[in-house]
């Protein structure tokens, strides 16, 4: 186990601003969403790819859900976690 003060060194504001307990809990979520994501991919591929009889169908999935991620991003976290330069621009 890595001391406290030796984390300090290395990223002092994310030990100082978030307890140890959240940090945890939000790989945790992290971890649950991605290994959820991975069984139920092939899941709908397939399905989609059976009813339609063609990998158009899966293939716009496959666009559709990183531009709602995109966009997620964009309207949930907004200026406050921006880049500086786009703000400035």
């Amino acid at each position: 186990m890595v001391a406290k003060e030796k984390l300090v060194a290395f990223a002092p504001h994310a030990v100082s601003s978030h307890p140890a307990t959240s940090i945890a809990l939000v790989t945790g979520m992290q971890n649950m969403a991605l290994s959820l994501a991975g069984i139920a991919g092939p899941l709908l591929t397939g399905w989609r790819l059976q009813t339609t009889g063609s990998y158009t169908a899966p293939m716009e999935a496959i666009l559709f859900f990183p531009v709602l991620g995109g966009a997620a991003c964009v309207v949930l976290l907004g200026e406050k976690w921006a880049p500086v330069s786009i703000l400035i621009a």
